[in-house]
């Protein structure tokens, strides 16, 4: 028997898909541990990872208690961010790319520190993701690194930095939207577009997922603006939901943005996704071992396109052509190469013609229930990928699966054609 220590969220629905397919698999022990149990005490969680188990660090959810607890770790030690300045303002989106380019390094925002300790927040309310940041991985790195790592720490957490991922995937020639750097508030915005010569972009946190904090952003000519965000604003609250909400008014739409920008946000031109009945349409790419595995088209109506954002789903291949198909496969590929040590990564690519571009690398991005890959799901094809021999042996010699291979440790239990477009 293998095992294989899980750090993610007990009873979610990853932790559980990782369970389904332990028992498919039949000789896989996973132990699980909690995120908060080991906020609480990492002793379990450490002397584990010491044992040099292999390890999948999942993500920590979005449970507000946890969340509350990376915030303050990462506002104790001093934000982090502080010594951590927001990347220049270079414009560029690699190899592929429009061609954008321009130098706004001068008006690159300045960071600030968090005087206050932050407060807790509700369930869904937008959270100092700065604070959570350095917080998330202050917890990370204090794991002992003897552990075989499905995905290594530094890499999880550069993909959770949105813009210093995008700047590394263009750095190694991947196609990416052209960045319009750093975003310091409204204003700053404004001039960025200007500068750039584009009217369309999307603004998107620094440190963020899901789609969370993100704004399609739109003006034309005649003044007119138009964003639209899963933010919803209250008496100076922010959430984030799963009905997007339409701004037109100015005086808004630059809240939002100064709202975003105080907690670092970055702006990318917004490269318009080809449409089909039902929308506008990006691809989710698995990949495991630097090749794309499990795939899938994503169709919303709406800018976003996040499958827990009501998009719908397609076949890669009823969308695209061959010529698209294997676009979509080399970008995939080439993008997950910039990360030799992680085995497993979520990309989402939009395809236009021939020519793609990786809108964002996720480290927690096989959450893709019922999607297979050559009769697996994405999380039976990272058990086989990390215990292959024993896969051969199970389907060689038809070895029963064990009654209860699971031993959880400390769980606290189409016809494709062109929408501008997000990634999640």
């Amino acid at each position: 028997m293998h095992s294989l220590l899980v750090l993610g969220v007990a009873g979610g629905k990853r932790m559980r898909g990782l369970q389904d397919a332990a028992q498919r698999h039949g000789d896989v022990v996973l132990h699980c541990v909690d995120y908060a149990d080991a906020m609480r005490d990492p002793t379990a969680l450490h002397a584990m990872a010491a044992t040099g188990m292999a390890l999948k660090i999942d993500s920590p959810g979005d449970d507000a208690w946890v969340q509350h607890q990376l915030c303050l770790r990462g506002w104790e030690a001093g934000s982090g961010m502080a010594e951590k300045p927001m990347p220049d303002n270079v414009v560029s989106g690699g190899k592929g790319s429009d061609d954008i380019t321009h130098d706004c390094t001068a008006a690159s925002p300045t960071i600030s520190t968090t005087v206050l300790p932050p407060k807790p927040v509700a369930k869904g309310e937008l959270m100092p993701t700065r604070d959570w940041y350095a917080g998330f991985a202050q917890f990370l790195r204090a794991i002992p690194q003897t552990a075989a790592p499905l995905s290594p720490v530094e890499d999880i957490l550069l993909m959770t930095d949105k813009l210093n991922c995008q700047q590394h995937l263009r750095s190694h020639g991947v196609a990416i939207p052209p960045l319009l750097g750093a975003v310091s508030g409204y204003g700053h915005l404004l001039a960025l577009l200007d500068q750039a010569g584009v009217d369309n972009a999307f603004i998107k946190p620094r440190y963020g997922s899901s789609a969370a904090g993100v704004v399609a952003y739109r003006r034309n000519r005649r003044g007119n603006e138009l964003a639209v965000s899963t933010v919803h604003s209250a008496n100076g609250q922010h959430f984030n939901a799963k009905r997007m909400r339409r701004y037109t008014n100015t005086q808004e739409i630059a809240a939002l943005i100064d709202t975003l920008a105080a907690d670092q946000a970055y702006a990318e031109a917004w490269i318009p996704k080809p449409r089909t009945q039902g929308g506008g349409y990006d691809f989710r790419v698995v990949t495991l071992d630097g090749e794309p595995q499990h795939r899938v088209a994503r169709v919303n109506n709406a800018p976003m396109t996040n499958l827990h954002l009501d998009a719908q789903r397609a076949q890669a291949e009823d969308l695209l052509n061959d010529v698209a198909l294997q676009a979509l496969v080399d970008t995939a590929r080439a993008a997950a190469r910039t990360f030799p040590r992680s085995r497993m990564m979520g990309l989402d690519i939009v395809v236009r013609g021939e020519r793609a571009w990786v809108l964002e690398a996720n480290a927690f991005g096989d959450l893709l229930p019922r999607l297979h890959w050559q009769g697996r799901d994405t999380y039976d094809a990272q058990l086989h990928a990390l215990f292959p021999k024993h896969v051969q042996r199970n389907q060689d010699q038809q070895i029963p699966a064990p009654q209860h291979p699971i031993l959880p440790v400390a769980p606290s239990q189409v016809q494709p054609r062109p929408t501008p477009a997000a990634s999640s």
